[in-house]
């Protein structure tokens, strides 16, 4: 499972470099200026430059997908009292190698999905800038749907580890009767 949600989160960051390359290029034909925002007289009121967005925006992914690994890689360095220090049911999924190679897969498949969504999530803002640039309009107010977006998805991700960690199983989509292998 590990390895399918790298792959997707290896599609997203392509993704999102293809619609960050695909604003650069399109927006580059007409200006350099690049509007964040209009004012309600559809006036530019914040304005950056294409190199500055097509940067910032690669760098922020380039990290964010690096600090990915560097946790994964983490999470499998820490010792196992430091594991127990923050695992609910630490007991039942810290107890010999199988557990914990159960335990490393969850957390695995969720820091790359963590990524991937955030990954997503890039492609929408740079999509909607990409079309306020095109209308040559468009209010602050239009971001806050992506703002909305975000925030609930930080806080989903946030809370399914610490939930997910809660059940004593290691597979929750087998029905009750099956016996785990």
């Amino acid at each position: 499972m590990v390895k399918v949600f790298g792959v997707v989160r290896i599609l997203t960051v392509i993704f999102f470099f293809l619609a960050l390359m695909g604003m650069y290029y399109d927006l580059n034909l007409y200006s350099k200026d690049l509007v964040i925002y209009y004012d309600a007289n559809q006036r530019p009121l914040s304005t950056t430059t294409s190199n500055v967005v097509f940067w910032v925006g690669a760098g922020f992914v380039l990290l964010m997908n690096m600090l990915t690994v560097a946790l994964k890689n983490l999470f499998h360095a820490l010792p196992q009292r430091a594991l127990k220090a923050f695992t609910p049911n630490a007991d039942f999924w810290l107890k010999d190698e199988e557990a914990r190679g159960y335990y490393y897969t969850v957390m695995d498949t969720w820091l790359i999905t963590f990524a991937g969504v955030l990954n997503m999530f890039m492609v929408f803002v740079v999509l909607r800038m990409w079309s306020i640039n095109r209308a040559l309009k468009g209010q602050i107010s239009e971001y806050k749907i992506l703002t909305i977006a975000i925030v609930a998805i930080f806080v989903v991700f946030m809370a399914f580890i610490f939930f997910r960690f809660r059940f004593k199983k290691y597979d929750l989509w087998r029905s009750s009767g099956e016996v785990e292998s």
